[in-house]
Order: structure tokens, then sequence, then C-alpha cells
């Protein structure tokens, strides 16, 4: 688990910013995560699952995001408090697993997503 705490960044280094899908052709009904200065979204089949304000936090290859909070009712995947963990690989992201409640869920269909070049 990676701790956010006195190293968090309110926002994302510069090349983590953008459009990321595990769809190389990036269609807009593909999933997507897009990675903003300080937000996150996740989009599928052309809707939005979630909006989020977040912070976060690079260690090397792993990357946290942690939610503050989101423009959507309790039905969406995050919620205020969780953390997303990402892992850096060749060529992309991967999604891992998402913290709530000191449990972890890990993220069905572990894929690496790209980033879009639209």
């Amino acid at each position: 688990m990676l701790a956010l705490g006195g190293g968090a960044s309110a926002e994302s280094p510069s090349d983590l910013r953008g459009i990321w899908s595990p769809d190389t052709s990036c269609a807009e009904t593909s999933l997507r995560h897009v990675i903003g200065e300080n937000t996150l979204e996740w989009r599928d089949g052309g809707k939005r699952l979630v909006l989020a304000e977040v912070r976060f936090l690079i260690q090397a290859d792993r990357i946290g995001v942690q939610v503050l909070r989101t423009a959507a009712d309790g039905e969406a995947p995050l919620r205020p408090g969780d953390v997303v963990q990402y892992r850096r690989v060749p060529g992309g992201i991967r999604p891992l697993v998402i913290e709530r409640d000191g449990t972890h869920t890990d993220i069905a269909q572990v894929r690496v997503m790209y980033r879009c070049r639209r």
C-alpha cells in the first residue's frame, strides 16, 4: 500500500495527464481513464462512470491516486477516501487495485492502458 501523506502532490506529473485506454484505437466508446492536473475521470461505453478531484503520490513506478471528492452519486465506482493504485509499465500504465477502508479490491481485467494520441 502506498501511504498518501506529506509527500503527496496536489497535481499529477505532466507525463500522466491525458487520456489512457487499453484500446489502442482510443475509440470514444472504449474504456478510458482521463487524468487531469488534479482530476481522474473514468469513462466506458461513451459514458462517464466517475469524475473525481484527486491527489497524487508517485513513488518510482507506482502511482497512488487518492479521491478527495466525486461529482457522482453513491453508485460511482470511486468514493472520497479511496486510493487507486496504478503501476507504470513499458508503454503505459496498469491499474491495479482500489483501496477502500483498509481493504483492497483488485481491478477486474487488469490491462495496460496506453496514452491516446488524439
